[in-house]
């Protein structure tokens, strides 16, 4: 109880040497990517959500005041084999496959494969509605993410700063990326598993039929699922069309195209529009490759082979097809020839008629089946 009565008469006196009105200096939100989560600090010792700052607004704080900066931008996670923001993709296994030979049609688990993938989201900036550029709805998407995940990973300490600043207050790049590896991260590692089961390893291999876009519908889907289950909260992250109203901080609705399966053509996919305010995370695949080297290997001696036996067929049907244009080419060659013959004695027996007319002598003979005969008298 003493303590209690000290530490409100220390609170009592900070807030005299401030003034009446406990206003301490001005801040703000100074960079336009970074959104202000602003706490006050009670007697008591807790804290309560106090309002959200949009970006570059200007705000009065007091000296009990906390502020925590959030990225209002479009932020990737990408996994490359060279290194990006990490290295290591998701090892996975791909649909079963029928044991050779069998005649139960026995299966077996198909070829693991290694899975490279590119994620582009927004965190959920959206605060309520905004009045002179401050939101106070405690209960939307941000609050519920600081309150939720940020805090605990500590995704920013108490200042403004998007760098941490000179008192090392701010944003904080470390906590935020490990943040990302214990929620969205892994909540995409575990829909890339879910959904590459559905698929042959070699169409993954070669992205035959386009399955690559396939395979990245399902595992949007599955993203949000998994981190509902992992943090409950489906809607912290959106996707790349998400969109912010830039004075009110309010998530707009936007619309979008999925790719959904065509009930009339299992197997088969037709796009599908959709609008909200949160559309899913995209998650593409930039590569796919055997997890086995021997394996890998083996495909490739095989696809080596197949393209050369259709270089060969090629190749077969071609000199089939140029000796076939040949023989048709000389059948029409000795047509045209027999052609050309006759009409050389049509133009001399023309010739000769003529001659013939002209000749009281002769006598030209139309007919009897021989055609015509010319003859002297």
């Amino acid at each position: 109880m003493k303590r209690n009565i000290i530490r409100a008469l220390a609170v009592a006196t900070v807030g005299a040497l401030l003034g009446g009105s406990a206003v301490a200096c001005s801040t703000a939100a100074d960079q336009p990517d970074y959104l202000l989560v602003r706490y006050s600090k009670e007697v008591g010792g807790g804290i309560s959500f106090k309002e959200c700052v949009q970006p570059s607004r200007k705000t009065g704080t007091t000296w009990n005041d906390q502020n925590f900066v959030l990225p209002i931008s479009l932020r990737t996670w990408n996994v490359r084999p060279e290194g990006g923001d990490s290295d290591k993709p998701v090892q996975t296994g791909t649909k079963r496959t029928v044991v050779p030979g069998s005649k139960t049609n026995e299966t077996r688990p198909g070829p693991d494969v290694k899975v490279y993938t590119k994620t582009e989201f927004y965190l959920n900036t959206d605060c309520g509605k905004a009045t002179e550029g401050k939101s106070t709805d405690k209960n939307s998407p941000v609050v519920r993410f600081w309150e939720n995940t940020g805090r605990r990973y500590t995704v920013a300490t108490d200042g403004t700063a998007p760098d941490g600043g000179e008192d090392g207050g701010g944003f904080n790049a470390v906590g935020w990326n490990n943040m990302l590896i214990n929620t969205l991260v892994t909540a995409s590692e575990k829909a890339v598993r879910s959904a590459s089961r559905n698929y042959d390893a070699d169409d993954l291999d070669s992205n035959v039929g386009g399955v690559w876009q396939q395979m990245e519908q399902q595992m949007s889907k599955d993203f949000v699922t998994e981190l509902n289950a992992s943090i409950g909260g489906g809607d912290y992250f959106c996707g790349p069309q998400y969109r912010r109203d830039a004075a009110t901080g309010v998530a707009t609705k936007v619309a979008w195209t999925e790719q959904v399966p065509d009930p009339a053509k299992p197997g088969s996919f037709v796009p599908q529009e959709k609008s909200g305010t949160c559309p899913p995370v995209r998650i593409s695949i930039t590569d796919v490759v055997f997890a086995d080297a021997g394996t890998a290997a083996a495909r490739a001696n095989v696809s080596a082979a197949e393209l050369n036996r259709q270089a060969d067929s090629i190749n077969s049907q071609s000199k089939v097809d140029t000796a076939n244009k040949l023989k048709e080419a000389g059948a029409e060659g000795a047509e045209v020839q027999r052609q050309q013959t006759q009409l050389q004695l049509e133009q001399e027996r023309t010739k000769q008629v003529q001659a013939c007319a002209a000749n009281p002598n002769c006598t030209v003979v139309v007919g009897g089946g021989s055609g015509v005969i010319v003859g002297g008298k």
